[in-house]
C-alpha cells in the first residue's frame, strides 16, 4: 500500500475481529528482487515503499545482509527470480481525500490475478497494520472470483485481527494491530480484489507523505493515485519513471492524479543496486522542502538532548578528564557497548520522538533514535556540538522526486566539528568509522535549519582487506599453511560480525577450505574481537590432505587456505547478457601475499605471468618471484575504484574483475629433479 504519514492506515473495522496465533503476514512484495516480509526501523514510524505494504529493519536486516556478502563462498550462488510473472496486479486505484488539518481518508482497492500455483502462496493472505489510537480503518470488499466466473465473498470466518509484534528475534515491540484476510479456494486463474477504507483521525506529526513505488518483480496494468485537498493547501509531488500526473481544479477543491499503465516486471541482475532506486515513483507530500523535514525531526528531539544532572555525571564518569575528539571516542564505545537495540512503539509518533535519556539509561536498550538522542546528550555535556542526521540504511541511493520522511530509515550522528559521522546502533563498527550502506548517502539533519547534505562516499583505502599465507607442500602432496588477516574500516566490521554470531571460529575455517579447490581443515584465533578500539587480527593454520598427486610433473593453483574475501566471490558479479541496472559493491582494497615453499626433491619450472592493469573502475596487480627452487612468493592487489557502476561503465567493470578471476587460475608446474 502507499503510506501516508510513514505510518500503516490503521484497523477500526465492523466485521468479526479474531485472534490469531499466526506470524503476521505483510503484504508481500517489497520492490526489489526479495519475496520476504521485512521491517524498516525508521526514524519517522513504519512505512510502506511499494504497492504492497513490506516491513523491513535495516539495523537488523542489513547486518545480515553485510554477512551474506562476506561469506559468499560459503554459500551456492543467489538465485534469482525466474522470468515469468506468478501473479499480475490487473489494478492499483487509491484515492485519497486530504483535509486542511492533515487529516485524511483514503481508499485503496487492488484487484489480482494469479497466473501459476507460486502465485497462489504470495497472495493467500493480505493484510493491513495500523496504530488504533490514531487510525480506522474498514474492510469495504474482500472476494475470489474463480476461473469459471464464480464469485466467492471472504466470509468473518476468514478474517483476523491481532497484535503486533515484530518478527521473532528482531528485537522490538508495538501496539499496532495487524487485520489479515485470508482468501479461500485459490488456483491459478483467480483474480482476487480487496478493497480498504482508512481514516487517519489525529492531525499526523510529519504532515501527510504519500509515496507510490512500482514494484520490481511484478507487472501492473494499471496504477492510479488520486488525491483531492482544499485549493489553498500547500502540497507538492512529483514522478520519476513515467507516470502521467495530471493537476486541476473541480468543485472547488484541487485535484491531482497519477496514472501509470502496463508497468512491465524486472528480471533481477547480480549484485545491482536495491531496486526501489529504479522502479516508477510517485511521491508527494506537505513538505516544501528536505531542509523543513529536518526542522520537523529538530522539534522532536529538541528537549530529549538536554543535559540533566544524570546526563552530566555519567558524561563525566565516562570520560573523565577526556574532551574533544578523545572525549567523544570514550562516550561513542560506552553507548554501543551499554545500549542494546530494543525498539518500542506504543504510538505512532513514537517513530519520530526519542525516549527520554533516564529511561534509555535504566533500561540499557534503545531504537537508533534514542541512542542518538542519548550520545548526543552525553556529548552536550562534554561541550561537543553533535546533530542527529536522517539517512537511508542500504536502501535508497537516489533521492525521492520530493521532500518524503520516506526517504529515511535511520539516524546517524554527526559531529560538525571533527566532520565525522557516527552509527551508535552498530555494535560492529570502530569510532569514525560506518557500515556499507551508509556511505555516500543522502542525510537531512535534525537542526534549527534542518541542513541538507551528504556523508563523503568511502574511501577505498579505509576499507581494506589483507591476507598473509606461508604455505608448505610436502613429499606425499599434503598442503600445510598458516594465514594472517588483517582488515579497517567496513571490512573489519564484516570479520566482527561474522565471527561474532558464528557458533565456533573453527567450523567457519572448515566451511571455508571446504569452498577451495583443495580442500582442508583448519582452525582459527582471533585477537581483539570484541574490542572496538583495537584491530580485529585472526590467525589460522591448516592443511589439506591428498592435494596433490605426486608425479615428476606437477600442475597446481595458489593454495589460498583461510581466505574471507577469495576472488571467486567475483564471479557472482558478473552478468548473463546485457547490464540493464549500476551495480552497487563496496570500494575496497584486498591484498593477498603467500610465501609458498616447495616439496623437497622438486623444482618450480613455470610460473604464471604477472598482471598490471589499471582502468576506470580500478586496478589490479599481481607479482610472482622465485627464491632459489625453494620458495615462490605471490602478491596481488586489487582495487575497487568506487560502490556504484553504472550500467554503461559495465564493460570496464567487468575487464577489471576479471583480471584477478583469471590470475587465480593462474597454473604454476614444478618438476620432480633428477637423482
Amino acid at each position: 500500500m502507499i503510506a501516508l504519514d510513514k505510518v500503516q492506515p490503521g484497523v477500526d473495522t465492523p466485521i468479526t475481529v479474531r485472534d490469531s496465533g499466526a506470524p503476521p503476514c505483510a503484504w508481500f512484495t517489497p520492490c526489489d528482487n526479495t519475496s520476504v516480509s521485512r521491517r524498516i526501523e525508521s526514524p519517522a514510524g513504519w512505512c510502506s515503499w511499494s504497492a504492497y505494504d513490506f516491513i523491513v529493519m535495516p539495523g537488523f536486516t542489513y547486518y545480515w545482509c553485510r554477512l551474506l556478502f562476506l561469506i559468499f563462498l560459503l554459500a551456492p550462488a543467489p538465485l534469482f527470480a525466474h522470468e515469468y510473472d506468478d501473479i499480475r496486479i490487473d489494478l492499483l486505484d487509491k484515492n485519497y481525500v486530504v483535509n486542511q488539518d492533515n487529516t485524511y481518508q483514503a481508499t485503496l482497492f487492488q484487484e489480482i490475478t494469479i497466473l501459476t500455483d507460486e502465485g497462489i502462496n504470495q497472495v493467500q493472505q493480505l493484510s493491513q497494520t495500523f496504530f488504533p489510537e490514531s487510525q480506522r480503518l474498514s474492510l469495504m470488499e474482500a472476494r475470489v472470483i474463480e476461473p469459471d466466473g464464480v464469485v466467492i465473498n471472504v466470509s468473518a470466518d476468514n478474517i483476523f485481527t491481532r497484535d503486533n509484534s515484530t518478527p521473532q528475534g528482531v528485537p522490538g515491540f508495538s501496539n499496532s494491530r495487524t487485520t489479515t484476510v485470508i482468501f479461500p479456494r485459490l488456483q491459478a486463474g483467480c483474480r482476487i480484489m480487496i478493497k480498504w477504507k482508512i481514516v487517519q483521525q489525529t492531525v499526523p506529526l510529519m504532515g501527510v507523505n504519500i509515496v507510490e513505488i512500482l514494484p520490481f518483480n511484478t507487472s501492473v496494468g494499471r496504477s492510479k493515485i488520486k488525491i483531492t485537498l482544499p485549493i489553498d493547501k500547500t502540497f507538492n509531488y512529483r514522478q520519476r519513471g513515467g507516470f502521467v500526473v495530471r493537476d486541476r481544479i473541480d468543485k472547488g477543491n484541487r485535484e491531482i492524479t497519477a496514472i501509470y499503465t502496463d508497468h512491465k516486471r524486472g528480471q533481477a541482475q547480480p549484485a545491482m543496486i536495491p531496486a526501489i532506486n529504479v522502479c516508477p515513483v510517485f511521491s508527494a507530500s506537505t513538505f516544501s522542502s528536505w531542509e523543513e523535514i529536518g526542522s520537523y525531526c529538530y522539534q522532536a528531539f529538541s528537549d530529549k538532548t538536554d543535559v540533566t544532572p544524570q546526563i552530566s555525571e555519567l558524561a563525566a564518569q565516562i570520560a573523565g578528564d577526556k574532551n574533544g575528539l578523545a572525549a567523544a571516542r570514550a562516550l561513542y564505545y560506552w553507548v554501543v557497548r551499554n545500549i542494546h537495540y530494543v525498539s518500542i512503539r506504543m504510538n505512532a509518533a513514537a517513530g519520530y520522538i526519542p525516549h527520554d535519556s533516564k529511561d534509555i539509561i535504566k533500561n540499557g536498550y534503545g531504537d537508533c533514535k534514542d541512542q542518538v538522542a542519548l550520545m548526543a546528550a552525553l556529548l552536550k555535556a562534554k561541550n561537543i556540538k553533535a546533530l542527529p542526521a536522517l539517512v537511508s540504511w542500504g536502501d535508497l541511493y537516489r533521492q525521492l522526486p520530493t521532500p518524503v520522511t520516506h526517504q529515511f530509515n535511520h539516524i546517524v550522528l554527526y559531529l560538525p566539528d571533527f566532520k565525522i559521522y557516527l552509527n551508535p546502533t552498530s555494535p560492529y563498527s570502530a569510532f569514525g568509522e560506518l557500515d556499507n550502506g551508509l556511505y555516500g548517502q543522502f542525510v537531512v539533519m535534525a537542526s534549527e535549519h534542518g541542513d541538507a547534505g551528504r556523508i563523503p562516499p568511502l574511501n577505498p583505502e579505509n576499507n581494506r582487506y589483507t591476507m598473509q599465507s606461508i604455505i608448505s607442500i610436502d613429499c606425499s602432496g599434503e598442503i600445510s599453511g598458516s594465514n594472517m588477516i588483517n582488515s579497517n574500516g567496513p571490512l573489519r566490521s564484516d570479520v566482527r560480525r561474522l565471527f561474532m554470531r558464528a557458533d565456533s571460529a573453527d567450523n567457519v575455517a572448515d566451511k571455508i577450505l571446504a569452498q577451495t579447490r583443495y580442500g582442508g581443515f583448519g582452525s582459527i584465533k582471533i585477537e581483539e574481537l570484541n574490542n572496538l578500539e583495537l584491530p580485529v587480527i585472526l590467525k589460522g593454520s591448516w592443511h589439506s590432505p591428498h592435494a596433490f598427486t605426486m608425479k615428476d610433473i606437477v600442475c597446481f593453483n595458489t593454495p589460498v587456505g583461510i581466505d574471507l574475501k577469495k576472488a571467486h566471490f567475483l564471479y557472482g558479479l558478473t552478468t548473463k547478457g546485457e547490464r540493464k541496472y549500476p551495480i552497487l559493491l563496496d570500494p575496497m582494497v584486498i591484498e593477498w601475499k603467500y610465501e609458498i615453499s616447495l616439496p623437497q626433491g622438486y623444482e618450480l619450472e613455470i610460473k604464471p605471468k604477472d598482471i598490471n592493469f589499471i582502468n576506470s573502475a580500478g586496478s589490479y596487480r599481481s607479482v610472482y618471484r622465485k627464491d632459489n627452487d625453494k620458495k615462490i612468493r605471490v602478491w596481488r592487489k586489487f582495487l575497487l575504484a568506487k560502490g556504484i557502476y553504472s550500467a554503461t561503465e559495465y564493460p570496464q567493470f567487468l575487464e577489471l574483475i576479471y583480471q584477478p578471476i583469471t590470475d587465480f587460475r593462474g597454473t604454476f608446474v614444478m618438476l620432480r629433479k633428477a637423482d
